[in-house]
């Protein structure tokens, strides 16, 4: 688990502080999953990473957390977990106030993300195993993980880290942590989400910035493969840095997206079974909604 409490901690710096007890609960969750023997090193980490942190209340509270995992102390304050993630997590960057209040009211109706309230389109089919970093899920199904913990129908869920096991996947979302098990009655079709029927990948642009972000690593890795076609890979690559500049280009939602002319390339080139060809139809497929 070192992995995830490492990309955890990384977190604590930079989310807004209404977010920071619910991280510190996954982190909880992470470390009590983990033997005796991590507990100490898992304080050391957020130790090191409270001293990182140049806002000294932030510094503050994470000292305060390092010492309360030492002790065996839950690091989150209590009732940390039960906050609604539609409530207290901004996916968009926060912009000033207006000085008229007509144009504030206009920015916030064009601003609010319409699926905080409504079901995300229909895209391709996304099993947890090529979850990303970054991705934003809807709950499409009410189920307990492996540990008889509700997860709910319509929850807006944003991942961190997705670690797989043995058994399953320790998904490490920032509201909370998701563990799937094979093991468990009815975790095998929700570790496939055929239909995306338990999670219900989200197309913010935040979320297509993080998988455009997680292609263009699996290319740079794919280089390094010389029995893969470097013109290919090329051709690839072009296809995402357009898509990148569509989804950074500030109004996008007027301009066409641009298509994706190398989804089959990808298949042909990665497997239709590898996350790469699954990312890429995904991302043209989400930028067309």
């Amino acid at each position: 688990m070192t992995g995830v409490l490492e990309s955890l901690a990384g977190y604590l710096i930079s989310l807004p502080d209404e977010s920071v007890e619910g991280l510190l609960s996954t982190f909880d969750a992470v470390v009590n999953a983990s033997s005796e023997t991590q507990r100490p090193p898992a304080a050391e980490l957020l130790r090191r990473t409270a001293h990182s942190s140049p806002d000294p209340a932030r510094r503050d509270r994470l000292l305060r957390a390092a010492d309360a995992i030492a002790a065996g102390q839950p690091a989150a304050t209590p009732g940390a977990e039960t906050y609604s993630s539609t409530e207290n997590v901004e996916w968009k960057e926060a912009e000033p106030v207006a000085s008229e209040p007509e144009d504030f009211d206009d920015r916030e109706e064009e601003d609010e993300d319409p699926h905080m309230n409504e079901e995300p389109p229909q895209l391709p089919h996304l099993p947890v195993r090529h979850f990303f970093g970054g991705l934003v899920v809807r709950i499409g199904r009410d189920f307990a993980d492996s540990q008889g913990r509700a997860v709910c129908r319509t929850d807006l869920l944003k991942l961190l880290v997705n670690e797989p096991s043995g058994d399953g996947f320790t998904l490490a979302f920032v509201e909370r942590t998701v563990r799937l098990s094979n093991g468990t009655a009815g975790h095998g079709e929700i570790i496939e989400n055929a239909g995306n029927a338990w999670f219900q990948p989200v197309p913010s642009r935040e979320c297509l910035e993080e998988l455009v972000d997680a292609i263009e690593l699996g290319l740079d890795e794919a280089e390094a493969d010389e029995e893969l076609d470097a013109d290919d890979l090329e051709t690839i690559r072009d296809d995402i840095e357009k898509c990148r500049e569509w989804i950074a280009a500030p109004g996008n939602e007027a301009a066409k997206a641009p298509r994706c002319q190398s989804d089959r390339l990808a298949v042909k080139l990665f497997g239709a079974g590898h996350e790469m060809a699954a990312w890429i139809t995904l991302l043209f497929a989400a930028a067309g909604q």
